[in-house]
């Protein structure tokens, strides 16, 4: 079986997200940093906290709507 090809691709490596992944990371990694200094851990631990909660209950979300379709 043979891949399919796509545009603007090296390998698996799709050119224009990795450019956009290394470009945000860029950007954002020094402000995490900085914020990561400035924020105390009990703050830092409860953001962390509530960004896992609302990744998860999106991805439930998705889950449910994708079994709704089947």
């Amino acid at each position: 079986m043979k891949g399919v090809a796509v545009p603007d691709a090296v390998g698996y490596i799709y050119v224009p997200a990795f450019i956009a992944i290394v470009l945000a990371g860029t950007v954002a990694a020094p402000l995490g940093v900085r914020m990561a200094h400035l924020l105390h851990v009990d703050v830092l631990k409860k953001i962390f906290a509530a960004v896992l909660i609302l990744t998860a209950t999106r991805m439930l979300l998705e889950l449910n709507v994708s079994l709704l379709h089947v």
